[in-house]
């Protein structure tokens, strides 16, 4: 969910039903009857919430995949923003690097020996710029954008 981005509209003060808009990795982590916990930080209140339905197509306007909650509680407000936290995987040995590093064959140049070279990388998510990859240790030394046009197989001096 993009940051100030409207959820939906509140218009019964018990119980509501909101729709949020997820990119599509994110709304796979979603089930129909999960139950989550929805805050608001104007009224220092909180909410139960169900997934009620998952859309199956995404939204060509925004790209994301619209997820519907069941709100129910006391002093449910229209206009009320709300935030809730959904767990995600927690991964290991993983890099964070700029979406533009990684090849359409999945690999990210590398700078070994001297020499510019092709190093295989997993895709294990991808944000708005950039992409979580595992493959990667702390002593590779990753081409950023130094070159005209680096390629696979270049001598360079450092």
């Amino acid at each position: 969910v993009s940051p100030g981005q409207a959820l939906g509209t509140i218009a019964h003060r018990f119980a509501s039903r909101i729709g949020s808009r997820n990119p599509p990795p994110l709304s796979k982590k979603y089930a129909d009857s999960d139950r989550y916990l929805f805050r608001s930080n104007e009224l220092e209140s909180s909410w139960n919430g169900t997934v009620v339905r998952i859309n199956n197509l995404i939204d060509p306007s925004t790209q994301n995949i619209p997820v519907y909650f069941r709100l129910e509680g006391q002093d449910l407000r229209a206009g009320l923003y709300l935030e809730c936290e959904v767990e995600g995987k927690e991964w290991e040995e993983v890099v964070v690097i700029p979406q533009r590093l990684l090849a359409r064959d999945e690999t990210v140049l590398v700078l070994q020996n001297d020499l510019i070279t092709k190093k295989p990388v997993q895709q294990i998510d991808f944000r708005q710029d950039s992409v979580v990859v595992q493959g990667l240790t702390t002593k590779d030394i990753v081409i950023l954008n130094q070159f005209d046009v680096p390629m696979a197989g270049k001598k360079v001096k450092m």
